[in-house]
């Protein structure tokens, strides 16, 4: 897999199940890379990023960044943060307003019509806008 960004390509492996495990591996994402393995840890109780690099043993805890916690209300501990995140979004969704990090329900019906026709088809389908 490729990831770009606008300042060129980012060589990326994203390994599903097993991988190289990275010291104190907990439930999270992992990102391995040539330089090293970035971690999102303890996606569901409370999040921590860290960098082990490739052949080394120390890890780096790295900062949540400020600009994702701002975007979160401060009504509880982590879990119910983030519900009340995920409720704000759903509701700014049905009342049709404009939300940068929400998919929206017609985002939802946009990817599943691709995914059928993809399903459906053997070849180009035009899919509506």
């Amino acid at each position: 897999m490729q990831w770009q960004t606008n300042q060129g390509e980012i060589q990326t492996t994203i390994v599903y199940g097993w991988g190289q495990p990275m010291t104190g591996q907990n439930n999270g994402m992992y990102f391995y890379g040539q330089q090293g393995t970035l971690s999102v840890d303890r996606m569901f109780c409370g999040q921590g990023i860290s960098f082990q690099p490739a052949g080394g043993e120390q890890i780096e805890v790295l900062p949540l960044p400020l600009r994702l916690k701002d975007q979160v209300p401060a009504v509880g501990d982590f879990i119910p943060n983030r519900w009340c995140a995920l409720a704000r979004d759903f509701v700014a969704d049905i009342q049709e307003k404009a939300s940068s990090n929400y998919l929206t329900f017609r985002d939802g019906w946009r990817y599943q019509v691709a995914i059928e026709a993809i399903r459906q088809s053997p070849g180009w389908t035009e899919l509506p806008l």
